[in-house]
């Protein structure tokens, strides 16, 4: 039984290590070696404070800045975003609207709603961006 655990966990090491990320294309056309690749990802909250709050734009949408500082990206990587939120139901006052990405450095990424909604509405609603961003660290 020993045996037979140790093999598995050896297997599940060395598979790990053997994983590879291939980014086929970039925002700017620039693609680098697999070994430079990287894949970061994680969860802006909806009550975030500073710079990473939900704002309210002049055209009726709410925007949010996101900070990936931590990944160590080299150039803006490539960027998917959705919202999840603890409300569910047929009510749409308690759903978070749809958004997309707006701008994407290095380091940071903003998202837009797109349809109206507010700061508050977001804030509110618990609406949280989770992220992932796949791009080069060297």
């Amino acid at each position: 039984m020993n045996l037979l655990y140790i093999l598995m966990i050896t297997t599940l090491v060395v598979s790990t290590f053997q994983a590879e990320l291939k980014i086929l294309s970039t925002p700017d056309g620039t693609t680098r070696p697999p070994p430079c690749a990287l894949t970061c990802t994680g969860v802006a909250r909806h009550n975030e404070t500073g710079n990473h709050r939900w704002i309210n734009t002049l055209t009726q949408q709410a925007w949010k800045n996101n900070d990936m500082t931590e990944c160590g990206f080299t150039t803006a990587p490539i960027v998917v975003a959705t919202l999840r939120s603890p409300y569910t139901g047929d009510t749409a006052r308690y759903r978070c609207p749809f958004i997309y990405v707006n701008r994407v450095t290095k380091d940071i990424f903003s998202v837009l709603t797109i349809q109206d909604a507010t700061a508050d509405q977001m804030t509110g609603r618990e609406c949280d961006i989770y992220w992932t961003a796949n791009g080069y660290n060297c």
